[in-house]
């Protein structure tokens, strides 16, 4: 691989981070058109709810750009290809952790409901505050991303499955 990328490569790597950020703030104002706000304490499940699901529902959307960004640049500049393939790694890690999470999340609330409906309050709450920490960490995740591609350096991220070599 070729150690110095020209600016160009620098740039285009650096966009399929911000391409992943997109995402999230779509799919976020999408669900944030579809849930309906009013006001008082219903508010904040409510924007937990749909925090929650920009969080969980995403990372699908992310790894089909990283796809389509990983399809188009694997015949271009060595460092395009390897750091979109890096990209494309985290993304469908994420999308396979949050299905995990989802169905883990769901069965615990399935058997939390069962004796009491406090239980399962208990486990929407853990959701709902669960949800900013994982939005957090991504959204970070790709920033440095972004920004180690826009100096030239290839960032490997955390609790990434290398499914593509």
């Amino acid at each position: 691989m070729n150690s110095d990328p020209d600016e160009s490569a620098r740039q285009l790597s650096a966009r399929y981070h911000v391409y992943s950020l997109v995402c999230i703030l779509l799919v976020g104002l999408l669900l944030s058109t579809i849930f309906p706000f009013r006001e008082g304490i219903e508010n904040f499940f409510e924007w937990g709810s749909v925090l929650a699901f920009t969080t969980f529902l995403s990372p699908y959307l992310e790894a089909f750009v990283a796809l389509l960004c990983w399809r188009k640049s694997r015949d271009s500049h060595p460092f395009v290809k390897e750091n979109s393939r890096k990209l494309l790694n985290f993304q469908i890690s994420s999308a396979l952790y949050s299905t995990v999470l989802i169905n883990f999340l769901y069965l615990l609330a399935r058997a939390a409901s069962q004796p009491s409906y406090l239980g399962g309050w208990m486990v929407l709450a853990f959701f709902i505050l669960l949800a900013p920490l994982i939005l957090i960490f991504r959204v970070t995740t790709l920033v440095a991303g972004g920004l180690a591609a826009r100096h030239g350096q290839i960032l490997k991220h955390p609790f990434s499955i290398p499914f593509f070599h």
